[in-house]
């Protein structure tokens, strides 16, 4: 191949990296909200790791077993290559809620059960 020269290789590296610089694909995302699966620690060992259903990564602050939930986080932040999201709903404590009250009408349920069986 015919090598190119120098002046026209560092102006193209230069509209490049010009391009790139501009690209910034998560602006309008700040302030959304989305569902998230917390799937990991980040390399940094300062956040967790979740994705959204676009598989897009979104950083959040480490909590305790939360690592496998599902969370409903706010975005607050973003990267070129992320978005750092506040959590606003952990899935997980709901959950733990509505098995308790499950739990809860069951036992209801047994009681008058038995107390109309003595009433006859």
């Amino acid at each position: 191949m015919k090598r190119i020269p120098t002046e026209i290789v560092k102006n193209r590296t230069r509209r490049l990296t010009q391009l790139f610089d501009s690209y910034a694909p998560y602006t309008d995302r700040v302030g959304r909200e989305y569902d998230v699966l917390v799937t990991e620690v980040a390399a940094d060992k300062q956040h967790l790791v979740g994705h959204n259903k676009y598989y897009e990564q979104i950083l959040l602050p480490p909590t305790k077993d939360l690592l496998g939930s599902n969370v409903r986080v706010k975005i607050v932040e973003f990267g070129k290559h992320f978005m750092k999201g506040e959590i606003i709903e952990n899935s997980a404590r709901q959950l733990n809620f509505m098995k308790f009250l499950a739990i809860a009408v069951v036992v209801v349920a047994i009681v008058i059960s038995i107390y109309l069986q003595n009433q006859v």
